[in-house]
């Protein structure tokens, strides 16, 4: 599956900043994501959200990466994959 985090959520995938535990699966947005990737999710960034709010590459878990947004739209249509915004 491919997951394409935008907006706010992106901050889901940051390294680093205090995150609540999400009740019902015990976890927070991170580790969801950390174990998606180890389970073999393609994690993906729009980019320009990245540099609006000043991060980059480096600031994100392992895993994720950021893509340019002509890439992202054609990603949008694909039956897989699966868009987190918030």
């Amino acid at each position: 599956s491919t997951y394409i985090i935008g907006a706010k959520a992106l901050t889901f995938a940051k390294q680093k900043g205090i995150q609540n535990t999400f009740i019902p699966t015990a976890m927070t947005p991170r580790q969801m994501l950390q174990k998606s990737i180890k389970n073999g999710a393609s994690i993906q960034i729009y980019d320009i959200y990245a540099k609006i709010q000043g991060l980059k590459q480096a600031d994100f878990i392992k895993g994720v990466k950021l893509i340019p947004s002509e890439e992202i739209i054609t990603k949008l249509y694909t039956k897989k994959s699966k868009i987190i915004s918030f």
